[in-house]
């Protein structure tokens, strides 16, 4: 072999080199302004979930002294909510309730009525000051009647899994047994009508096209529904099926425990008042 073709091919290989170290860099590149893009997604998206518990904190009625027993909500005088949803409304007018829990980032999420599918899709988008926010705000069903005494009530949020449980992403921890044990306290929800009390009925995974929302048509067929969602329950929570409750669905993605896209996270809560009072039900949930 000449020293020419020698030269070439050491030419040729320092060329392939310089070509890998290039491609290399740009792929670094690419793969860092992806990683920083993420990083700032992850934080707007903290930012936006932040921001709702923040505006929520600041209605917080300084005056509010929860309600333990029978025997103080039968003596209680008057009643003095735990949130200012006229301070809420400045915020938005469509603000019906506060879901709160320990499973919930900072505790507590604002919930908005909608009226159409192309409200549920603003909200998908959209937080609660109308700001566009990737993890979108908790919103009723639209075919809700915004009233809590319809014997089935559903509301939507994100399930924001990887972003340490924020909106409805930690409510899937409760397909787990082990999970709904250590944590079975009931959730709180807050209307202007009142507050009351969720306690957990079951838990399914599937495609929740077919329940229906608002009222049944009979207190067998609401049975029915409340026999089956329990018959496929992913956990036992031990509770009696009863048509003469009202009942909440919080509903979110399941992407996690299964492979159809149209299944969600259905959990199923049964509704007791706690301390309810008569007010005009147009902006109740």
């Amino acid at each position: 072999m000449t020293k020419y073709k020698i030269d070439k091919n050491i030419k040729f290989k320092q060329m392939i080199c310089h070509v890998m170290f290039t491609a290399s860099l740009v792929g670094a590149s690419f793969f860092g302004f992806q990683a920083l893009k993420d990083v700032a997604e992850l934080q707007r998206q903290s930012t936006a979930s932040q921001n709702q518990i923040e505006i929520v904190t600041d209605a917080i009625n300084p005056d509010y002294e929860e309600i333990q027993t029978q025997e103080e909500k039968d003596t209680t005088e008057q009643y003095v909510p735990k949130y200012d949803f006229e301070k809420l409304w400045e915020t938005n007018p469509n603000i019906v309730a506060v879901i709160e829990g320990d499973c919930f980032e900072g505790g507590y999420y604002p919930i908005v009525s909608t009226n159409s599918i192309d409200e549920e899709e603003y909200y998908l988008h959209h937080s609660i000051d109308g700001s566009e926010s990737s993890t979108g705000s908790i919103f009723s069903d639209y075919r809700s009647d915004n009233s809590i005494q319809s014997d089935i009530t559903m509301i939507w949020g994100h399930n924001m899994r990887g972003q340490d449980g924020k909106m409805f992403g930690s409510l899937t921890n409760y397909q787990s047994q082990q999970y709904y044990e250590n944590h079975n306290k009931p959730l709180k929800l807050y209307t202007p009508a009142g507050e009351y009390n969720l306690h957990l009925y079951s838990v399914v995974v599937e495609d929740p096209s077919y329940i229906s929302v608002g009222n049944f048509k009979s207190e067998e067929e609401m049975l029915n529904f409340l026999t089956d969602m329990q018959s496929k329950s992913l956990i036992n929570t031990n509770r009696n099926p009863n048509p003469n409750s009202n009942y909440l669905i919080t509903c979110t993605c399941s992407s996690e425990t299964s492979s159809n896209i149209y299944d969600r996270n259905i959990n199923l809560w049964e509704i007791e008042p706690v301390m309810v009072k008569e007010i005009n039900n147009e902006k109740a949930l």
